[in-house]
């Protein structure tokens, strides 16, 4: 049986999608006033497996806009930073420090909405099995991986109608532990099959 995808696919969409524009920092304002909680009606929890530069990006900017976020990364140093210290973002947008959970157990992961994977291709399998871990039951998990065959690998663990896949155009630079400068601004294309 097909499990129906979430209205909130939506809005997690629409995060995404737009992520990197004025709507960001849009956002950001709005839930520094909490105007953003009542307008949407809807947070959610977001799991990022890979917290390096593309994960340390989506991550900061989900923060920033009030989403749940949690790192989830083999680097012990970078994960007690972001820890100890938040998420450090310095680039296009304006330096801001996010709120984040970290941690390299995907056992003491609360459960998520949302898996975002962004590891390298190499440890595609092993991140959706992290994903099997962390997800909901009705939770879903989004590649923006480089390469190709990410999905396929992705699919025999979660199953094809809770993955999807995204491409990204936008670029960051992981500095230190806990600290991510985003370097080039671009679309993100979400996509289902």
């Amino acid at each position: 049986m097909a499990i129906e995808r979430p209205r909130r696919l939506l809005h997690a969409s629409v995060i995404l999608i737009l992520f990197g524009s004025r709507y960001v920092l849009r956002c950001a304002e709005a839930y520094s006033n909490k105007r953003y909680h009542s307008e949407s009606g809807y947070l959610m929890h977001f799991a990022i497996i890979g917290a390096g530069n593309m994960g340390c990006l989506y991550g900061s900017n989900l923060a920033r806009i009030g989403q749940t976020v949690t790192m989830i990364d083999v680097w012990p140093e970078h994960v007690d930073a972001m820890s100890r210290d938040g998420l450090t973002m310095t680039g296009l947008h304006g330096d801001f420090v996010a709120p984040v959970a970290a941690t390299t157990d995907p056992n003491a992961v609360d459960p998520a909405d949302v898996a975002i994977i962004l590891t390298s291709t190499n440890e595609t399998a092993s991140a959706a099995g992290i994903a099997a871990t962390v997800l909901k039951d009705d939770g879903y998990a989004l590649t923006l991986q480089n390469g190709l065959g990410n999905v396929e690998q992705i699919d025999p663990i979660l199953g094809e109608n809770r993955t999807m896949a995204g491409l990204s155009f936008h670029s960051a630079d992981l500095t230190a532990p806990g600290h991510v400068t985003h370097s080039n601004h671009g679309p993100t294309y979400i996509g289902e099959r």
